[in-house]
């Protein structure tokens, strides 16, 4: 399975993204 590296940097920045700032609001 080969997954596109924008794919990648996209995810990457969403879990940086909900890490610093939804952590707050999931929990």
């Amino acid at each position: 399975m080969r997954l596109p590296w924008k794919l990648f940097g996209w995810l990457g920045r969403t879990v940086d993204f909900l890490g610093l700032q939804g952590w707050p609001l999931l929990s």
